[in-house]
């Protein structure tokens, strides 16, 4: 009897360790998985667009996902400038590109001079940068400063990660559909580009705030 309830004990204990993690029999963590990234997420709460033409000829349209809850202020901007409700013809639409770095980074958002050396907030001239914390991955739009800590309307689109703009410019949005759109922008790359690129028409979609990766 005593030699069943010896082994039914062993059977019980090797049971319970073999339901222990790494970290509960040695103390130490498990090696993490180093193929395995965890996937960084932010709200977008609001849904822009861009219809872009090359010449005449149009190009597709590029749907732009705003991050509200991180950068209020720059996201209002952002979109009553794509949908030209702050006033009428006052905004994106019809203003052109003014430069495309070849797999690297497309610019626009000039409405004023249309040559990348001036821009216009809805809120005045410029408007304090809110935050730094989201980061430049590939696909974000984030806004050019007119000088430190100063923004108006003009805006990068990052064609690959840039890291190096980490803690110096606002990101205020992220590309979800049409970046083949973009991909297909960088033929004509130059400051400014080799033929006109337009954003012929641009506006806001209704959609209910949500939860993405990026």
């Amino acid at each position: 009897y005593q030699r069943r309830v010896h082994g039914m004990k062993r059977v019980l204990l090797l049971l319970l360790v073999s339901c222990l993690p790494a970290e509960g029999v040695t103390g130490k963590k498990s090696a993490p998985d180093r193929g395995e990234k965890k996937p960084k997420t932010v709200a977008v709460t609001r849904m822009v667009f861009f219809d872009f033409s090359v010449g005449e000829t149009p190009a597709g349209r590029v749907e732009i996902g705003l991050h509200g809850w991180s950068v209020p202020n720059s996201a209002e901007n952002f979109a009553k400038l794509c949908s030209g409700s702050h006033f009428p013809g006052f905004g994106y639409e019809g203003s052109i590109v003014t430069n495309i770095t070849r797999g690297d980074s497309i610019q626009a958002g000039d409405f004023i001079n249309g040559d990348g050396t001036g821009g216009h907030s809805i809120f005045g001239k410029s408007f304090g940068a809110e935050n730094y914390k989201l980061k430049h991955r590939k696909g974000v739009v984030t806004m050019l400063e007119t000088r430190r800590g100063q923004v108006d309307s003009r805006f990068l689109i990052a064609m690959k990660a840039k890291r190096e703009l980490d803690g110096k410019y606002v990101v205020v949005g992220t590309v979800l559909t049409g970046f083949n759109v973009l991909e297909g922008l960088q033929e004509y790359a130059g400051a400014p580009p080799t033929k006109t690129i337009r954003i012929a028409r641009s506006g806001e979609l209704e959609i209910k705030p949500f939860i993405h990766n990026y």
